[in-house]
């Protein structure tokens, strides 16, 4: 019996979820977007960054 109670939590936490992603505003996906697309930047410009410096140590040698 609590299993069901426990499974219809659930599924009302869901619905519940789902209702306000729907109700977002639409610039909000472009906040979103923005943030992702830092942080993606952010990522690549490190790693090219680190590239660099373990270029340089294998040249040292």
């Amino acid at each position: 019996m609590n299993s069901v109670l426990l499974a219809q939590q659930v599924g009302d936490s869901l619905t519940q979820a789902a209702t306000a992603a729907s109700k977002a505003s639409p610039s909000d996906i472009y906040i979103v977007l923005t943030v992702t697309v830092i942080v993606w930047l952010g990522i690549f410009f490190y790693l090219v960054n680190l590239n660099k410096k373990v270029n340089q140590l294998k040249n040292a040698e």
